[in-house]
């Protein structure tokens, strides 16, 4: 009796977890024909802390199955928002996916994803430490500053970050 239910439950698991993989390829977050951007909104909102609230450590590694940048940056804010887990190697894991993906978005999402962190008052140590080794890690910061100058001034003042030269009297 007791394997019965154990296999219901990872039946239930991997369902959750297809229905959520195919969510987050195809919601987008924008208005669509039949319905409009808030519906969609609600309905991917409910899968993502969902998915994160029972199964935290496929909901970070969804980040490496090659989902669209939309849920990528809802993933990342919202692991950050939920502070980090309690084993170091889940931490570790986490923490890896996070800044791996957060490179891997293009420039104008990634920075967007920064700021959101300001917008959603998520200001603990992973998400500094996410943000600065970020920042500090972009090739050319002075090309950033110059075309991205307000999502990166937010980013560097929300997270207490330091610039080295002319760029920080430049943004600021």
């Amino acid at each position: 009796m007791a394997a019965l239910a154990e296999a219901r439950v990872e039946q239930v698991a991997r369902e959750d977890l297809v229905m959520f993989v195919n969510a987050c390829f195809s919601c987008t977050g924008q208005r669509e024909f039949y319905g409009d951007a808030r519906g969609q909104s609600v309905s991917i909102e409910f899968l993502h802390q969902y998915i994160l609230g029972n199964y935290r450590r496929l909901y970070a590694r969804t980040l490496a199955a090659g989902i669209n940048h939309f849920n990528q940056a809802q993933i990342i804010l919202n692991l950050l928002a939920s502070g980090s887990p309690a084993d170091a190697r889940d931490k570790a894991e986490e923490g890896a996916l996070i800044a791996a993906a957060l490179r891997a978005l293009p420039p104008q999402r990634a920075f967007r994803v920064l700021a959101s962190l300001r917008g959603r008052r998520i200001n603990n140590r992973r998400a500094r430490a996410i943000a600065r080794d970020y920042v500090h890690g972009r090739a050319n910061l002075a090309f950033d500053a110059v075309k991205y100058r307000s999502k990166l001034r937010a980013a560097v003042s929300h997270g207490h970050l330091k610039l080295e030269g002319e760029l920080g009297p430049f943004l600021f």
